[in-house]
């Protein structure tokens, strides 16, 4: 998939923080164990330390079938 937006780096380099919302188009994932890949288009979200996402539909390409993942991840500079 590819993201467009803005994310803005604030802060210093020991403890940066992003922020702001790209979109993401033609995203895309596998679920191994399942064997199912998903596809979804929807704008992730950047703030400080957490990355999340809100009401993103993700479509079963096998199926064409869909539903909705709220979710985040927290971080502390990926370490």
């Amino acid at each position: 998939g590819v993201a467009t937006g803005n994310l803005d780096v604030i802060g210093s380099l020991k403890d940066p923080g992003f922020y702001g919302s790209p979109k993401v188009e033609n995203g895309g994932f596998t679920i191994e164990y399942l064997k199912t890949h998903y596809t979804f288009e929807d704008e992730v979200l950047f703030n400080k330390d957490t990355i999340s996402i809100r009401e993103v539909v993700l479509t079963d390409t096998l199926t064409n079938t869909s539903g909705k993942l709220n979710g985040y991840l927290t971080h502390k500079l990926f370490y």
